[in-house]
């Protein structure tokens, strides 16, 4: 069973924000006995310079560990939950926290500072999206606390990478819906390659055998769907399959407003340059539209477009 051990909340000083994200944070790390650190940042300064953490006075010096109060209904569950403040450039913080102390769960507010474009015009919302190795968690304004566990998924391909992350989205998801006792929602838009010009009079084929190939390419999708559920053993699990006709990005935003998941697990390879800039993400758009959280999770054997960081060693958590 997938579960996260060692998630780190980032926020600014928002505490409604911090609240928000630290409830989804306390569950998901509960089931496995994990710890979460509430990571406070501070970039009035505009500091390069990373992990310079400050006490409460504001002066710089060792690491700030203390334990933060999530508040009597999460305290119950038993979670630690470390708050520490930091002053820096907040992707590299994060960058570089992920390298040395092994954080599986990155959870960040889409809708403070950290979502909003900066001098690059990407927001560090956006650079964590498109860096970080390890899944990101991207909650909106006022997300959505209950409700279903929803995943989308792409084709099914053996040959295919993203046929793996399917799978991988799938296992997530199951997961979830088991440890939280929910029902869980699998999406899969499909399109029939060519339809458009099929369809025009520039081929000759009837508009009864492009009918009979998008059902039959529909009836496909559907099984391959059915395949990475009997994949995942979900047997025991309330779930539904939607198969639905369209672009991926348009067919999980209208199921996302009619299903209302607690969660929209999604992959993403995270498209970077020229290409990321004109064309976009699609976990991207529909996290900057939906309601519900979004958990974006990347391929096996991702290579990070961040620096190197090979001079960082590994290490333990220092609580």
């Amino acid at each position: 069973m997938k579960s996260f051990k060692n998630i780190l909340v980032v926020a600014g000083a928002n505490a409604a924000q911090k609240q928000a994200l630290l409830r989804p944070a306390v569950e998901l790390a509960a089931p496995a006995g994990g710890v979460v650190t509430l990571l406070e940042l501070d970039t009035r300064s505009g500091s390069s310079r990373s992990s310079r953490r400050i006490t409460d006075g504001g002066l710089p010096y060792g690491p700030l560990h203390r334990l933060y109060d999530p508040g009597p209904d999460l305290r119950r569950l038993g979670v630690p939950v470390h708050h520490e403040i930091a002053v820096g450039v907040p992707h590299l913080e994060i960058r570089e926290r992920i390298a040395v102390y092994g954080h599986d769960l990155v959870m960040m507010h889409g809708d403070s500072d950290l979502g909003r474009p900066g001098i690059s015009g990407r927001s560090t919302v956006t650079r964590v999206l498109r860096g970080s190795s390890v899944p990101v968690w991207i909650h909106p304004h006022q997300g959505r606390t209950k409700g279903p566990i929803a995943v989308a998924v792409g084709p099914r391909d053996t040959d295919d990478p993203d046929d793996h992350l399917s799978g991988k989205l799938v296992a997530i998801g199951a997961s979830l819906a088991r440890s939280q006792q929910r029902d869980l929602h699998v999406i899969h838009a499909w399109r029939l390659d060519g339809e458009t010009l099929m369809r025009s009079r520039r081929l000759n084929y009837e508009i009864a055998d492009v009918g009979r190939m998008g059902h039959k390419a529909k009836s496909e999708a559907t099984a391959r769907v059915e395949e990475l559920l009997a994949d995942a053993h979900v047997m025991g699990i309330d779930t539904r399959v939607h198969v639905e006709k369209g672009h991926v990005g348009d067919v999980v935003d209208s199921l996302s407003d009619s299903i209302e998941p607690a969660v929209l697990i999604m992959g993403t390879i995270a498209r970077q340059g020229i290409q990321g800039l004109l064309v976009g993400n699609t976990v991207e758009r529909v996290a900057r539209r939906t309601q519900s959280p979004v958990l974006a999770v990347k391929p096996d054997g991702f290579v990070s477009p961040w620096m190197s960081v090979e001079d960082w060693t590994p290490q333990a958590l220092p609580y």
